[in-house]
């Protein structure tokens, strides 16, 4: 009786709830809601009423808006919508005096005590839309600004934009659920249609507020509509989750999939159509607000205008750019041979527009970096590239520069000391904490886009990407690198206005100069003090900050630029030089070049002028970058990489782009500079490393002339001199691609660098590098002379012998040693005939010259044979990775002498005896060294070409007896 008594009052509460239900509308009709009157009308209150909306909590406010936004019915949704956007008292901050609102905080608000079920975030309790509206809001967290000063403008309406985006956001999920519940739980046409009107007439309701003029909401915003902005970025983003979340229903199994609909069943309503609207309503909104940041358009304007001839420039010009470093002075002499027409023009009207509009420019391109990855690149290209460009990089660099248009560091070297450590005898380094660099580099942490450069540097990469793809090179060289009368002539205080990529330039020039001039350029963390070590780390994560965002947008850009070369691209030889004709003689006398003719490419002069300028900025960084080892990351390897491949195709573009990032040469009177002329401090020494990394890749198209007297003057010392392995190893890649490329130089280069080659293994270069290194060396001089070939053979063999006389000096066996010395000497055996020759070459393919042996080496790969044998066996296996690269007389002289050390090490094994052997082999000599020396013999045989292989196959069939394979 009392289970039945129990199921009974179950079954009465189930029919209660069930009945309270069904008794409240699933949509409001606000006629009689006096609180929705209330809060309709103190929204449309005018501006001066500001302060009596900041009495309402900020759960209260933003509750409320999402509660009545996805609860009324559909008739009066438009109506609201208008009253949202076009609302004075809620666009505009409050008094000083007062706190203006910050961004909401997610919690559920109460609009009232009456309402207090009704108003929240999410849906109802125990709705079937909680787990739809919570990745929402998960989403919509992230969107929302950190605590940042709300004392500009700027702050407060990031913090309205943001507040009144989520809660559109919010209103829009629980609106579909409400949509689909009305639909008994149908995610059919009915559905859709519903949606679509919901979205209408939420747009309709901001149109029509517009009709009539400007709303009080853009006044306060200074004419951008940036609450329309907010509304369609809300939508948007809900859009965007729901379709993110239906995507997810498709990777489950069937069961689970059914299973979640039931639980949800939203999630079978498809948005796609619906989001591809809104996405057209957000990229106009934001073409609309660009249109107010840049003023009209300029993308036809690139085209047109009038040159100003360098001829026409004033000395004042001269003068003027004695502030401008060198290389930078170059390059705008050079930018203004190629450049097109004029595209910057009214600049007083431009400068009045942008100052106007500074404090709020950050507003929609804080919430566009944000919501720009849910938009397709398709959609994104619409919008205009110059517009955008010049918005997103005036944001970004406005950044990281000074109000005098240099840098956030350029007080640094003022702010830098150096003190006695008590306890130490060095001095350490101390950065004053309230100082003018600590509130700069405070400042751009603190800013509000410092949280958002990664997305708006993407936003810029694709607008870049966008104008490489659809402008002429003549209106992008205008666009990015300046003209004449733009870019050539320096502009003081105006950095604003300057070309994108010269701008970016001259930020990390001046930021570089400002590092490198204090004491805490190349300085470790044990040189700084300790009070000072958590400032400078917050200065490295701006500059990695920084070489992220330039990065990020040099990667899109060189995509497109990759696309957009001419395929294929055709390489023209260098011009002779015309014979000067009679009287020119004065005109040509200030015109002479310094550096032969090199080849030239079919390539755009722009394009070629815009690799150079990416790769010249990526020097002024290569101190960040270098933090990150000598490659860089990935994102920065594909970039760096790319632009050399484009530029290694016009040898004249090579040249000018070496000269413009070749480093200083050091100061003798600066402490950091050694007596042997290299530059002891890491930072300053990064120039150098990075210039050799250039010529590395692009050795192939110089002149020898230019390899001569301007690289390897560069590249000497650090091969000298060891001591710093970063810059050595990238002087040692650059001398390998001299003779990877048969440069004129190898030949007086072969004494110098094949005595480095064998002094630097081990401790420098590991086997492997030194088999490569060697062989591609007597490959290249064999071109040239066999007699510098065998030089080079003759000296390797050397080397081998006094390593071996030094083994053996150590032994306390001198007959034993004695017999290691005079091994070998074999006679010659003529026993293979034609026919052993033919079938040897036929089983050439064999990977290993027995299979006795095979077993003992299978497995082994070259870093592991860099600890399994000692420094004489792998300098005798070096001698035999060079075997392929000899010519036919020298073969057999050389195969001589690896019939000696094969000899030498099967004598030194049988002389040891079973145990001894057996020991020997366990640590991998002797035995496992003669094992190894026969493989490489027989590797090397079978790298013979056709001129050597008959010969090399005789002689190893002649021997291979005697080897014990």
């Amino acid at each position: 009786m009392s289970g039945l008594l129990r199921s009974s009052s179950r079954s009465s509460r189930s029919r209660t709830s069930a009945s309270k239900e069904d008794a409240e509308p699933l949509f409001v009709d606000p006629s009689h809601d006096a609180t929705f009157l209330s809060l309709k009308k103190l929204l449309s209150a005018p501006t001066t009423s500001t302060q009596h909306l900041s009495l309402l909590s900020e759960s209260t406010l933003y509750g409320s808006i999402t509660y009545y936004l996805s609860k009324l019915e559909l008739d009066h949704v438009a109506e609201f919508a208008g009253v949202i956007s076009s609302s004075g008292c809620l666009w505009t901050p409050p008094p000083p005096a007062g706190q203006p609102p910050t961004a909401a905080s997610g919690k559920a608000p109460t609009p009232s005590s009456n309402s207090a079920s009704k108003v929240t975030w999410t849906t109802e309790p125990g709705s079937p839309s909680n787990s739809s509206t919570g990745a929402a809001n998960e989403r919509n967290s992230a969107l929302t600004p950190k605590p940042a000063s709300q004392s500009s403008l700027s702050a407060f309406l990031i913090s309205r934009s943001t507040s009144i985006s989520q809660a559109v956001a919010a209103a829009l999920t629980k609106r579909v659920d409400l949509i689909v519940r009305s639909k008994k739980n149908s995610t059919g046409w009915a559905s859709s249609t519903a949606l679509s009107q919901y979205l209408s007439a939420i747009v309709k309701g901001m149109d029509e507020t517009e009709i009539n003029g400007t709303p009080e909401s853009y006044r306060a915003a200074k004419g951008l509509p940036i609450p329309r902005f907010a509304v369609t970025g809300g939508l948007l983003n809900a859009l965007h989750v729901l379709k993110d979340q239906r995507r997810r229903t498709r990777d489950m199994s069937i069961l689970e999939e059914m299973a979640a609909v039931r639980a949800n069943p939203s999630l079978g309503l498809s948005v796609r159509r619906h989001l591809n609207t809104i996405e057209d309503e957000w990229i106009v909104a934001l073409a609309e607000i660009l249109d107010h940041l840049h003023g009209p358009t300029t993308s036809a304007a690139l085209g047109g205008g009038e040159i100003v001839p360098s001829e026409a420039k004033t000395d004042a010009t001269s003068d003027e750019d004695q502030g401008v470093d060198d290389w930078e002075v170059e390059f705008r002499k050079r930018t203004a041979e190629v450049a097109g027409p004029a595209g910057i023009t009214a600049l007083a009207s431009k400068r009045a527009l942008r100052a106007g509009l500074r404090d709020v420019r950050d507003v929609p391109l804080y919430m566009a970096a944000q919501l720009a990855p849910f938009v397709p690149d398709r959609k994104i290209h619409a919008l205009d590239p110059v517009q955008l460009a010049s918005a997103t990089s005036d944001a970004i660099l406005s950044l990281f520069e000074g109000a005098d248009g240099s840098t956030f560091l350029s007080d640094l070297a003022q702010d830098v000391s150096s003190a006695e450590n008590g306890d130490q005898e060095a001095s350490q380094i101390h950065l004053t904490p309230d100082g003018s660099t600590a509130r700069s580099v405070q400042h751009v942490v603190d800013s509000t886009l410092f949280s958002v450069l990664g997305p708006l540097s993407k936003l810029m990469s694709r607008a870049l990407a966008k104008a490489v793809t659809s402008l002429t090179p003549a209106q992008l060289s205008s666009m990015l690198l300046g003209t004449s009368d733009a870019a050539l002539e320096p502009q003081t205080g105006e950095v604003e206005f300057f070309p994108v990529l010269v701008r970016m330039s001259r930020l990390s020039s001046r930021l570089e100069a400002a590092w490198l001039s204090s004491p805490l350029a190349g300085a470790d963390e044990a040189q700084i003090a300790e009070t000072s070590r958590q400032l400078t780390k917050q200065m490295w994560t701006v500059f990695k900050t920084l070489l992220f965002s330039y990065t990020m947008v040099f990667d899109s850009m060189m995509d497109a630029l990759v696309d957009m070369c001419p395929s294929p691209t055709l390489t023209i030889p260098p011009a002779l030089e015309p014979e000067p004709e009679e009287g020119a003689g004065i005109a040509l006398q200030g015109h002479q070049r310094k550096w032969p003719r090199a080849s030239t490419s079919n390539l755009p002069a722009p394009y070629l002028l815009l690799v150079q300028l990416m790769l010249a900025t990526f020097s002024h960084l290569y101190w960040i970058t270098s933090t990150f080892g000598a490659d860089g990351f990935d994102v920065y390897r594909k970039v760096f990489y790319s632009a050399l491949d484009i530029l290694g195709r016009d040898g004249e573009a090579c040249i000018q782009l070496l000269e413009l990032i070749a480093p200083v040469s050091p100061d003798p009177t600066d402490p950091s500079t050694s007596t042997d002329g290299l530059e002891m401090n890491a930072s300053k020494r990064s120039s150098t490393t990075y210039f050799l990394n250039v010529a590395e890749q692009l050795i192939a198209v110089l002149p020898d002339e230019v390899v001569e007297q301007l690289i390897l003057p560069i590249c000497r010392p650090y091969l000298e001199n060891t001591r710093f392995s970063d810059t050595f190893e990238s002087a040692h890649s650059v001398v390998l691609a001299l003779y990877s490329n048969h440069k004129r130089c190898i030949l007086n280069l072969a004494p110098f660098y094949v005595e480095l080659l064998i002094a630097s293994y081990p401790k420098r270069l590991t086997s492997v590098q030194l088999e490569y290194a060697m062989s591609t060396v007597v490959s290249a001089i064999s071109d040239r002379s066999d007699s510098v070939a065998w030089w080079v053979i003759t000296k390797l063999a050397d080397e081998i012998d006094r390593e071996r006389m030094g083994a053996a000096s150590s032994s306390s066996d001198g007959d034993s040693r004695k017999e290691q010395i005079q091994a070998g000497g074999y006679a010659e055996s003529n026993g293979a005939t034609k026919q052993d020759v033919a079938d040897a070459t036929a089983g050439s393919a064999s990977s290993h010259p027995s299979s006795i042996n095979s077993t003992a080496l299978a497995g082994d790969d070259a870093e592991a044979s860099v600890d399994t044998y000692d420094r004489l066996t792998h300098l005798q296996m070096c001698l035999i990775s060079c075997i392929p690269s000899v010519n036919l007389v020298l073969l057999r002289s050389a195969l001589k002498k690896v019939e000696t050390y094969i000899a030498q090490q099967k004598q030194q094994e049988e002389g040891h005896g079973s145990e001894t052997a057996l020991s020997a082999s366990a640590e991998g000599s002797t035995g496992g060294s003669r094992s190894a020396l026969c493989q490489k013999t027989f590797d090397a045989i079978q790298a013979l070409n056709a001129a050597t292989r008959e010969e090399g196959l005789r002689w190893w069939l002649d021997n291979r007896v005697q080897f014990g394979v």
